[in-house]
């Protein structure tokens, strides 16, 4: 089982998400970190992987550049 991103994105916006272990199930969220950590643990799930989604999407270009 796979995690939608896209759906992720949309429904999580600006929050703090918890996922499981596999990383295929939102477990918990929250405003702040250690909220979403907290309510993970009550859940039974010891080591959580935690990230902040984004509050907009922004797109990205890098590129490398180096001054002498």
């Amino acid at each position: 089982k796979r995690i939608d991103w896209l759906k992720l994105n949309k429904e999580y916006k600006g929050l703090w998400v918890a996922l499981d272990e596999d990383e295929t199930e939102v477990v918990s969220s929250a405003r702040d970190a250690k909220s979403a950590y907290q309510e993970t643990v009550k859940k039974g799930i010891e080591s959580p992987i935690l990230f902040r989604v984004p509050s907009e999407a922004l797109s990205y270009i890098g590129f490398s550049c180096f001054i002498k």
